[in-house]
């Protein structure tokens, strides 16, 4: 029986600790912990699973911090670590020995489990999933077809968090699709610390010539080269770093999220949204999902076909005042919305966490969650 929870929309810490970037690299994959562990019980693993590269820091990074912050705002005496397989720690012994001192079993969220690279892992990940003192979870952050496609196996995980509710909507209408039995719309959420564009920065913005496309749009080429008014409007700007990333959202604060294919249903990329949100920019995006459609209305204007994209684009570079009303509202309605207690909430991960022995505030002090649950 599969159970879905969804709804209408929407660091690593040792006690109060946070997220440490080392030095050595720019991404992820080379988030360390504090004290290195030094004993601490670890109440929840964020688990980075794909080969850690140098890659845009920004694109799975802010996801994982959302999580851990949702976890965070539910109990700021729980530990959140951060691991990958460059990390030397025995999860299940760490798991083992908590459940041994206080009763807890380790919740264990898997990021990028999708990856095709992961083959030294995946005895691990099994591992984990038949470990009664573990509680594993797998966090989808791609179009359900690919993801589906290149990784079938599950490792035996409970859960599956998702990025996209029409990716859940899909699951709940295919009867075959084995996999975790529990299902969460749990989209990245607000996160103060990666909002890097200030608000006064939107009155004195120099009106950009061109909308953005943060990124490398190679995997957006062939479609784009069927479009080629919409190509001209667009211009791509990698970024690899934090600071990069808010220079470019400076320069580009009008910004179009392009999927990789024109398939039907295509789920919108809210990883990459999120952080335009976040930032006071002003969001297009191809026709997408539905049910993302409706969750992120008032963040992101869809539009349904490439010459109405390009006709929008060109009104709204050819009016300062409603670019900059566009921007204030993205960010107003991403903040409240997507506030990472008010996604767990909806997503009912409060009940989860009381199940694995954390303490939480009284249910009449979290507030009631809005999402329905489907069997």
């Amino acid at each position: 029986m599969r159970t879905i929870v969804v709804a209408s929309a929407c660091l690593l810490s040792l006690g109060a600790a946070t997220w440490e970037h080392s030095k050595r690299t720019r991404w992820i994959g080379r988030w360390t912990q504090k004290k290195k562990f030094a004993g601490q019980p670890v109440d929840a693993w964020l688990y980075w699973c794909a080969p850690p590269h140098d890659k845009e820091e920004w694109v799975y990074m802010p996801v994982m911090e959302s999580v851990a912050e949702g976890l965070r705002r539910f109990n700021a005496n729980a530990s959140v670590a951060y691991a990958d397989a460059s990390v030397s720690v025995d999860i299940p012994e760490a798991a083992r020995a908590l459940r041994a001192t206080t009763g807890r079993k380790t919740l264990v969220i898997l990021f990028g489990w999708w990856n095709r690279r992961i083959a030294a892992s995946q005895a691990l990940f099994a591992r984990l999933g038949r470990d009664e003192n573990v509680y594993l979870v797998l966090y989808q952050s791609e179009p359900l077809a690919h993801a589906f496609t290149v990784r079938p196996s599950f490792y035996g995980a409970r859960e599956l968090w998702d990025y996209s509710a029409g990716n859940l909507a899909l699951l709940r209408r295919r009867k075959d699709q084995t996999g975790p039995a529990i299902l969460r719309f749990v989209p990245p959420g607000f996160v103060p610390r990666r909002a890097l564009v200030r608000g006064d920065e939107v009155d004195d913005a120099a009106t950009p010539a061109q909308a953005g496309f943060v990124g490398r749009r190679a995997s957006r080429a062939p479609w784009l080269a069927r479009n080629p008014a919409l190509k001209a409007a667009v211009a791509p700007g990698p970024a690899f770093t934090w600071t990069a990333l808010a220079d470019l959202l400076r320069r580009a604060p009008l910004q179009v999220v392009l999927h990789r294919t024109e398939q039907p249903g295509y789920a919108f990329e809210s990883l990459r949204g999120a952080v335009l949100a976040a930032n006071r920019v002003c969001v297009l995006a191809q026709k997408s999902a539905p049910e993302d459609e409706k969750v992120w209305a008032g963040v992101v204007h869809f539009e349904h076909s490439s010459a109405n994209l390009t006709a929008r684009i060109g009104r709204l570079l050819g009016d300062p005042a409603a670019l900059a009303r566009c921007r204030r509202q993205t960010y107003h309605v991403f903040r409240h919305r997507f506030d990472v207690a008010a996604i767990f909430r909806r997503a009912q991960v409060p009940d989860l966490l009381r199940s694995l022995g954390w303490r939480l505030p009284p249910r009449s002090g979290e507030g009631r969650a809005q999402g329905r649950v489907h069997k």
